[in-house]
């Protein structure tokens, strides 16, 4: 079975990705990112963020990361295996933690925290739903990545593994 295999796979990747920022190795993106950002919050709708996260691969400091505003409390509720995140001194703060975070599959962080804060799952599926062939292998690799991301993080929804699972099966 396709999701068994994945989630063997990306077993052997738990202990890397979930290593804090301190033990990055020295190419990697974590080492180059100050410790807080500062953002803006006319563009944030309530609720406000409390952190910031910096997704990378750690493959060799080749690739930047992709930084997300996020609410500590919503992602902590979902992905049961994540990082504790440092101190945040308020949800007001302009200045937020910025903390590195490597996944399999940064590129498709992303569409797993869009579910996370709308848990909209027609609108997950119709993401996947395409009739053409070139855009459906493109697809079966993106949804494997995040199969293996949300393996890492504990992401444990049922339903969106399961759309997950089907999208690499029917496409591979």
């Amino acid at each position: 079975m396709v999701v068994c295999n994945i989630r063997v796979k990306a077993e052997r990747r738990v202990c890397k990705a979930l290593k804090p920022a301190h033990s990055a190795n020295k190419a990697s993106p974590a080492r180059k990112l100050p410790q807080e950002i500062t953002i803006n919050f006319l563009d944030h709708p309530t609720p406000r963020p409390t952190h910031c996260l910096a997704i990378h691969a750690g493959r060799n400091g080749t690739t930047k990361p992709f930084i997300y505003n996020v609410q500590a409390n919503i992602l902590s509720r979902h992905c049961t295996k994540l990082p504790l995140l440092p101190f945040s001194p308020s949800t007001g703060s302009k200045t937020l933690p910025l903390t590195p975070l490597c996944l399999p599959s940064p590129e498709t962080f992303g569409l797993l925290l869009s579910y996370i804060y709308t848990n909209d799952l027609e609108a997950f599926r119709r993401v996947w739903a395409t009739k053409d062939a070139s855009t459906r292998r493109i697809q079966a690799v993106l949804a494997l990545g995040l199969l293996q991301n949300c393996f890492v993080l504990g992401f444990q929804d049922q339903e969106v593994l399961k759309v997950l699972g089907d999208v690499v099966r029917m496409r591979v």
